[in-house]
């Protein structure tokens, strides 16, 4: 196993600089570190193995989680796609993990990649069209190491993402659908000025209310434009502008979200999908949820018993919208 041993080097690399290497090297962390099959992943794969290690070859990895620059699908404009990865000297004995190409072995040492975030950037025309239309970024991928979690390299790769967000008369809509709620807090902590994820700023649930189905249905990144939105957070909220109407549908829910409770009252089509849903999306992604329940426990732990997302259904993952700070 890889030891820690230095701090990180970001690298940060968009569009064309996106190399094919920089695809294989983000496959093979993905593939090594990311997460395992649930015992449900063969239904929309068959060639899934409950248990065995999630696999993205790199063509899959740049389809998946990159916008092809010169879609035509959607009415995203200035459309961009980012790499940020995380580099580390280690001792060079054998082949490691995600060896970054050209940088060999020196005294004993060589770099090797210990994380990276995919995202993709674009402008959405149909929000504030007024002004311009209104800028998003999605994160399309984050993995970290095994060796190197709980050590905030997650962090510093979504702050990298959000300091190089150009600035524009409105703030940044940063997105994400993930599964694991310790990247959520990555993303509150790199986007909200350190905000924890339980208190009234890290996540409001009337902003995602509001515009998530627009932002994903506007997405030049296939996946998230093809997930389907579930949770009572969007059950009466279909195509319409939604922001008074869910400051008033979030007073009533308050109390019962601090105290944990996210049960289904019933009807809504959540059925087999997670009853306790609030606000994720199906992607058909069934990762095993062992890891990121874990994960939602021990927010839970940090902040009096609160988790604002409910229950994640199998071959869902949360989503979550927040405005950006833009502050390095």
């Amino acid at each position: 196993m890889m030891e820690p041993q230095t701090t990180p080097r970001l690298e940060r690399f968009v569009d064309d600089t996106i190399t094919a290497q920089h695809m294989a090297d983000a496959s093979r962390l993905f593939s090594q570190h990311y997460g395992v099959w649930g015992p449900l992943a063969t239904r929309p794969n068959p060639s899934a193995r409950p248990g065995k290690r999630v696999e993205m070859s790199p063509s899959k990895l740049h389809r998946e989680c990159c916008a092809d620059l010169g879609q035509r699908e959607t009415q995203a404009t200035d459309v961009h796609n980012e790499y940020v990865r995380a580099v580390v000297v280690v001792a060079g004995e054998g082949e490691g993990e995600g060896e970054v190409e050209g940088e060999g072995e020196a005294g004993g040492q060589k770099e090797e990649i210990i994380g990276h975030v995919l995202a993709t950037r674009w402008v959405d025309t149909t929000i504030g069209a007024s002004s311009g239309g209104r800028r998003v970024c999605w994160i399309t991928q984050v993995v970290v190491h095994t060796a190197w979690r709980k050590r905030g390299v997650a962090t510093a790769l979504l702050r990298l993402v959000n300091s190089s967000t150009p600035p524009a008369a409105t703030p940044t809509i940063y997105a994400v659908l993930t599964s694991h709620a310790a990247t959520l807090r990555a993303c509150c902590r790199a986007f909200k000025d350190n905000a924890p994820l339980h208190e009234d700023g890290a996540l409001d649930l009337g902003f995602i209310a509001a515009l998530a189905r627009p932002v994903v249905r506007g997405a030049p990144v296939k996946y998230v434009r093809e997930a389907e939105l579930r949770g009572r957070l969007f059950r009466h909220h279909d195509g319409k502008a939604v922001r008074s109407m869910a400051v008033g549908w979030m007073r009533g829910m308050r109390e019962e979200l601090r105290q944990g409770e996210v049960r289904e009252r019933g009807g809504g089509g959540d059925e087999g999908i997670g009853g306790g849903a609030v606000a994720s999306a199906y992607t058909g992604f069934y990762v095993d949820h062992g890891e990121p329940d874990e994960a939602v426990a021990v927010a839970k732990r940090e902040s009096g018993g609160v988790w604002k997302l409910g229950e994640l259904g199998e071959g869902c993952e949360y989503l979550a919208l927040m405005v950006g700070s833009e502050k390095s």
